[in-house]
């Protein structure tokens, strides 16, 4: 099985993520610039290109 390696850059050491500090509505999550978290041993991380929030989900 061959190994590929991948460099982490700076670019790629940060991700955008929706953010809101406590229950409140949708006006006040934002998104900002958060560290890429790390997968440790038997897990993976997922590239999300786009995820959508509705009421139902506990924004409002």
């Amino acid at each position: 099985m061959a190994m590929t390696t991948t460099m982490t850059t700076a670019a790629t050491a940060t991700m955008r993520a929706a953010v809101r500090e406590r229950y409140c509505g949708p006006g006040e999550v934002r998104t900002e610039r958060v560290a890429r978290p790390v997968p440790g041993p038997g897990e993976v991380l997922v590239r999300v290109r786009a995820a959508g929030l509705d009421q139902g989900c506990g924004i409002s």
